[in-house]
């Protein structure tokens, strides 16, 4: 227990306010310890997508060279029969 918490134990107050003051004090650091855990967990999350599309870009720049390559393939392949059709 911090010296804070303490203290609010300890302050003079009418019956049973410095219990309720503690309880609300626990409620309220378990209520800011459960969002600091879900903020970490999205912050996370956000860079691991990052990641992914990062990777995401570099698979597309690979495919878009071999489609490129295949591409000029077939404009190859269609020049080199056509002279051949009228055989």
């Amino acid at each position: 227990m911090d010296i804070d918490r303490a203290e609010a134990w300890q302050m003079p107050s009418g019956g049973g306010d410095g219990y309720m003051q503690m309880q609300l004090v626990e409620c309220q650091d378990n209520y800011v310890q459960e969002r600091s855990a879900a903020i970490e967990f999205i912050e996370s999350t956000i860079a691991e997508l990052g990641q992914n599309f990062t990777q995401l870009g570099q698979t597309v720049a690979e495919q878009r060279e071999s489609l490129q390559h295949i591409d000029a393939n077939t404009v190859d392949v269609v020049n080199n029969v056509a002279p051949l059709e009228h055989l």
